[in-house]
């Protein structure tokens, strides 16, 4: 197998989606839509969490896709430096799959041994410098996104790699965003609401992460999801003043009393609107209060007792567990007798919640089975999906059961 074709690595990021479906059950089918105010706040401060665990993820995916090519780089100087680019060489650039070019840069700005699309470069437009590697700042070209790398030899020559950044495109959530050192977006996801120009054009409540070495800000921006309750269209449900006689006052007000329920009645005023009959409603001198007229619907409900973990950071920090029911689902399956494959960064062997759980494993990177992470992404994906449940420390893995190759 060639080196090009055993570095690549693929991520995935998991979506996490809360739906509350609520089944009407009235003679009217005309519904209005309605926001619990408490419902909508907690579900903005999820949201709010999820973004910001989502921004920090893709700065480290962002990070370690760069520092894999910066060791890639540093590798193929050695070909450079025999002065003879041999055919497997020139084989493995044109079909790396995030290289587009690669070149010698002379001291006097001249580029020599150019493979790949690199027609001109200066120096000056590297600008940043992390652990050897020099950096320009994000370009566009026939419509993609492309970065230069660059690792000085010692004789100020300069091997320099074009970048194609579509491999971030591919793994960047619909809803996030990534600007340069200068405030200029260069990717942004499909949502429209994170299709911005410059930082100046950031809503307040943005999750930001920064990409470190580069200054790369990494933006997060989704909508809480509506946690909404059907109400029946043209009605709202009113308490009146004691003294004051519902028919009469109905008649007066154009209003058809549907139900009575003392002290509570309710009322429909066709081709209204319900917000526009709730503000009639709490003018009115007459009414103490007035609220949309909520469809509910009769619901069975079978409840299995939960498995609640002890560890440490269940509880507090987990939220999304409970969100997607995890507890009511460990009555089912727990990855017992099950072994998964984690592709990342590795992990860290000596992890107290991991270490009874690795089996063997490969570094596609180097060909050899050193798995130890060096970068914490792979150890903290690993954590969520495979970590030791109910044994007091750290969190709960997904499948507490279940084993993990890297």
């Amino acid at each position: 197998m060639r080196r090009s074709e055993k570095w690549a690595i693929t991520f995935g990021v998991l979506a996490i989606v809360t739906m509350l479906v609520i089944g009407p059950n009235h003679h009217n089918n005309s519904y209005y839509t309605t926001g619990n105010n408490f419902n909508q706040q907690k579900s903005q401060v999820e949201s709010t969490a999820k973004d910001h665990l989502m921004a920090e993820d893709l700065a480290k995916t962002t990070s370690l896709f760069l520092s894999t090519l910066s060791e890639q780089l540093d590798k193929w100087s050695e070909h450079y430096s025999s002065g003879h680019l041999s055919d497997d060489f020139l084989e493995e650039i044109h079909e790396h799959p995030y290289i587009s070019g690669i070149a010698l840069l002379t001291p006097d700005q001249q580029l020599e041994q150019t493979i790949g699309t690199l027609e001109t470069f200066n120096e000056s437009q590297f600008s940043h410098t992390q652990n050897g590697i020099r950096y320009s700042e994000p370009y566009i070209r026939d419509d993609k996104s492309y970065l230069m790398m660059g690792k000085e030899k010692e004789n100020k020559e300069i091997i320099i790699g074009e970048v194609d950044l579509s491999f971030i495109e591919a793994y960047l959530s619909e809803t996030a965003a990534i600007a340069d050192s200068s405030g200029t977006f260069f990717v942004t996801g499909s949502d429209p609401n994170v299709q911005f120009k410059t930082t100046a054009e950031l809503p307040a409540g943005a999750e930001t992460e920064t990409v470190p070495g580069l200054d790369w800000n990494i933006y997060v921006q989704s909508k809480a999801e509506a946690n909404d309750q059907l109400a029946f269209e043209n009605q709202a449900v009113a308490k009146l003043v004691p003294q004051v006689k519902s028919t009469k006052w109905a008649k007066q007000n154009q209003y058809r009393i549907l139900s009575e329920n003392d002290p509570y009645i309710v009322v429909e005023k066709e081709n209204t609107g319900t917000d526009r009959l709730l503000e009639e409603l709490r003018r009115n001198e007459d009414v103490l209060f007035a609220e949309p007229n909520y469809a509910f619907a009769n619901q069975v409900q079978t409840i299995e007792s939960k498995v609640e973990p002890n560890d440490e950071f269940f509880k507090p920090y987990q939220w999304n567990l409970e969100q997607i029911q995890i507890e009511e689902g460990w009555n089912l399956a727990n990855g017992q007798d099950t072994v998964i494959a984690i592709i990342d960064s590795g992990v860290d062997p000596d992890h107290i919640d991991l270490q009874e759980k690795l089996t063997e494993g490969y570094n596609a990177v180097d060909d050899n089975d050193d798995y130890t992470d060096r970068n914490g992404h792979g150890t903290h994906v690993a954590g969520i999906a495979a970590a030791v449940t109910n044994n007091i420390e750290g969190i709960a893995g997904f499948l507490g059961k279940v084993k993990s190759c890297l």
